[in-house]
Formats: C-alpha cells, sequence, structure tokens
C-alpha cells in the first residue's frame, strides 16, 4: 500500500504518483493489528518486491497538469506503441511492393533478346520529307535515345516516323537514329543530299517573237534552291520547285538565240531559244518597194495602133509594195 502525503489518499503498490496531484507516493507504515502485540517493524520482503515491480514498470511519465491517466505507468503507453507498429508495418508493405515493381519493370525492360529495323538506311534527297520505319523485337518496350538535329522522329506502337528538313547547307550530311530496347541497340542510317541529284525541263527549246513574250517551263528536281543563266534580255519569275516562267524584251534588231541554264549545285538542265528579230530589208515592214513598177504600181505599155498608155503593175497589183524576200513578208529575222 502507497500513500500520498499531500491528499493522504491510499494508492496500490503498482502505482508512484497520484492521481489527484500528481506527487510522489510513499509507502504507507502498517499499524498495529491489536492493542496486546507490540509494534512489529516494516519487513524487509515486500520492499525487495516493490522493487523488483519497480524495474518492471516503465520509467515514470512526467505529470501534465488536468490529466490523470499520463501519470499511470505501463498501460498509458500501449496504444503508442501500437500505433508505431501499424506504421512500421505499412513502410514495410511500401518497400516491399516498391522492390516487387522494380523488379517487374526490369524485367519488362530488359528481357528483349532481338531488335530489328527495316529499313536499316534511309536516304533522303535535298528537299527532305519522311520516312516510316518499323521495328520488330519480342520486348515489352522501346525507345529513341538519339535523332539527328536535322531530323524529329514521332514513336508509333511498332513503328517510328522520321521526319527530314530541307539541307541549306550546300553540303552532303549523315548521321544515325539510335533504338534501344532493353540491353540491345540499334541503328537506322539516315543521310541527306546537300544539292539536287535530278533536273529536268519539259522544253528544251523555245521560240520567241520579236515582240517579246513569256514561256511557262516545268521542272522536274528534287532541288529547291536554283540557279539561272542566262543573258539579260531574258528574266525568270513564278519560281518553284515545280517549274518556272521564261520572259523576253522585245527584239528591235536581227534575230537573236541563246541558251537558259538552271542548276542547282552540280546538277543542271538546259534550253536553247531563238527570238525574231525586225528585218533589216524591209525594216520591220514585211514589204519593199515593187522594184518592177519602181513602186508606183503602174506599169507604161506601147500599143501599136493607140500609142502609149498606162496599166497596173501586173507584180505588185497596182500598190507599189512587194513582200520582202529576205524575211518571207513577216518583218521578223
Amino acid at each position: 500500500m502507497k500513500i500520498c502525503r499531500n491528499c493522504n489518499k491510499e494508492y496500490p503498490d503498482n502505482l508512484n504518483f497520484c492521481t489527484e496531484c500528481g506527487g510522489a507516493l510513499e509507502e504507507a507504515q502498517k499499524e498495529a493489528q491489536s492493542v496486546k502485540e507490540p509494534e512489529i517493524q516494516p519487513e524487509k520482503e515486500p520492499e525487495v518486491k516493490v522493487e523488483h515491480e519497480k524495474a518492471s514498470v516503465p520509467p515514470p511519465v512526467p505529470p501534465v497538469p488536468g490529466n490523470g491517466a499520463a501519470f499511470q505507468s505501463g498501460n498509458a503507453a500501449q496504444p503508442i506503441k501500437k500505433k508505431g507498429k501499424v506504421w512500421k508495418t505499412l513502410v514495410i508493405v511500401v518497400v516491399a511492393v516498391a522492390i516487387v515493381a522494380g523488379l517487374v519493370y526490369s524485367h519488362f525492360k530488359n528481357s528483349t533478346t532481338y531488335i530489328r529495323t527495316n529499313p536499316s538506311e534511309i536516304l533522303f534527297t535535298k528537299v527532305g520529307g519522311e520516312y516510316s520505319v518499323s521495328i520488330d523485337y519480342d520486348g515489352y518496350m522501346w525507345d529513341v535515345t538519339y535523332e539527328p538535329s536535322w531530323c524529329t522522329v514521332y514513336k508509333h506502337d511498332k513503328s517510328f516516323t522520321i521526319y527530314c528538313d530541307v539541307n541549306r547547307s550546300g553540303s552532303d550530311r549523315e548521321d544515325f537514329v539510335t533504338i534501344k530496347s532493353g540491353k540491345l541497340i540499334t541503328q537506322v542510317y539516315v543521310g541527306q543530299y546537300g544539292h539536287a541529284t535530278y533536273l529536268e525541263l519539259s522544253d528544251n527549246y523555245v521560240k520567241v517573237d520579236s515582240d517579246g513574250g513569256s514561256v511557262d517551263i516545268e521542272m522536274n528536281t528534287d532541288g529547291d534552291d536554283f540557279e539561272f543563266l542566262g543573258p539579260d534580255y531574258c528574266s525568270v519569275s513564278n519560281q518553284t520547285s515545280s517549274g518556272f516562267t521564261l520572259s523576253f524584251d522585245a527584239n528591235y534588231d536581227s534575230g537573236r538565240s541563246g541558251q537558259i541554264t538552271v542548276q542547282d549545285g552540280n546538277t543542271s538542265a538546259s534550253l536553247s531559244f531563238y527570238q525574231s528579230g525586225i528585218c533589216s530589208a524591209c525594216a520591220g515592214r514585211g514589204q519593199v518597194s515593187c522594184g518592177w513598177c519602181g513602186g508606183t504600181g503602174q506599169m507604161t505599155n506601147y500599143n501599136i495602133y493607140g500609142g502609149y498608155y498606162m496599166s497596173d503593175c501586173s507584180v505588185c497589183g497596182g500598190t507599189g509594195r512587194v513582200d520582202c524576200s529576205l524575211c518571207g513578208g513577216t518583218g521578223e529575222r
């Protein structure tokens, strides 16, 4: 039996603090059972028992005013221990799940035994474009780990598409697209020309009147950066990769001919032309003075019965003009 000296309240031996004031409990002195018997000193055995019980009791909890239950030893700490065990269990479960998930992911990621692409080489023209590549593999996942700066790769289920930009560098270029599945790696060679590989014109020869004019020329090519070479009285407009318009100034001189050359890098194509000019004999009028009548259109005739008389020239029909024999009456040469 224990007693609180402040409250004079008794408590069992397993308590160490007063539930009312929080003071430390002391062992109560046993009173004499009868008048006849002399006082008996407390036996040491109970003290040993109490000390043994104290050793099994957790360290005393500091008193908290207003909460008497916190002063009790042993029973008050049990809910906290149970809560800690729950958290430990949750942590163990989470770690176990993470480990299992990591092992499963590693298996899926590294289970590939072969990987192939079709095609394994792609060669783009100067203007670029797109190309689809299929993938054959026995794994669960794959990824594009590298692509050239001038290409863009878009993934699909079991294929990918390579988009190539226009090559304006002036030189050929080459690189690789790298594909990885598990521990295996494969590469697709990607090359691109820096110039046109073919260039064809729809016409090899054109003829233009002296008044000038325009001619539409079609092109078949894989280039896109063209240079046009020709005389200064010719000009090019409406230029695209599929054709252009060739224009000529009027020609007030004799006929002229030449050549127009279209080139892209080392590839080129040419066409010849002829432009009519003004005939020097008739000054572009197409007619000259009739040499038979001298340009008068009249001829002097003689009749033995009536003498001389005038009539229309039979060559020019009385006009005094005939077609120029040099240009055939066109006025152009």
